[in-house]
């Protein structure tokens, strides 16, 4: 069955979720407390892999309010109309049927029918979803930020060392505009401006971490 968001979104969501976990701030603590409930089925330990997570922990994520083939034996419920298809006839009178079908058994006026309820863990569209700089956000934290007693020209040093690594230095135009300092610039403002970026995306991340401690991804950071 079809997930309720893309795979890759779901590992960053659990990737933030591990790093809330080791977090030492008071704030994300504190909300990690208040979603336990929310989080039990997750049985995240420490260490593991969301790919060997992944493995038996994929059917929390799985859409159920779609138009499917369900199985023989499969569970059946109040919400859901199950029909028969007969695989000979024509795709075109399959269809009207079909249509003849849905307006016999389903109710003519939706405002009396109950929606589904969402999905408890339904990724948010608040601010959209920049995967690369959800990533990007993730991988800063994890290796740079996290480091707290890093500020100022140290931790620009270190930003631009992070870009220069293994994992980056294949790419073209490797360090992102808004960190790039320009060295010919006497007057050093392109590293004023880089230190004001860094100390802003610095704080996303830990708003992304706080949002996922109180049990949504990413949420408005």
């Amino acid at each position: 069955m079809p997930l309720i968001a893309d795979k890759e979104l779901i590992r960053l969501w659990y990737e933030f979720y591990c790093l809330a976990r080791q977090s030492e701030d008071a704030a994300i603590q504190r909300a990690l407390k208040k979603t336990a409930k929310f989080y039990a089925e997750w049985h995240v330990v420490d260490g593991l892999h969301f790919d060997d997570w992944w493995l038996t922990h994929r059917p929390l994520f799985v859409d159920e309010h779609v138009v499917r083939v369900t199985d023989a034996d499969s569970v059946r419920t109040v919400d859901n109309l199950y029909v028969t298809v007969p695989r000979g006839k024509s795709y075109g009178d399959l269809l009207e049927e079909f249509k003849a079908l849905i307006e016999r058994e389903l109710p003519k006026t939706p405002k009396r029918r109950k929606l589904p309820t969402p999905h408890r863990y339904q990724v948010t569209e608040i601010q959209g979803v920049k995967r690369e700089s959800l990533r990007m956000m993730l991988e800063l934290q994890k290796r740079v930020f996290s480091k707290y007693e890093l500020k100022g020209a140290a931790l620009r040093e270190r930003v631009l060392d992070f870009f220069s690594s293994e994992r980056y230095k294949r790419k073209a135009n490797a360090v992102p505009r808004v960190f790039a300092v320009d060295p010919s610039n006497k007057h050093n403002d392109h590293a004023d401006e880089a230190d004001r970026n860094i100390r802003r995306y610095r704080q996303k991340a830990q708003k992304l971490m706080l949002n996922v401690a109180s049990g949504q991804f990413p949420g408005k950071y």
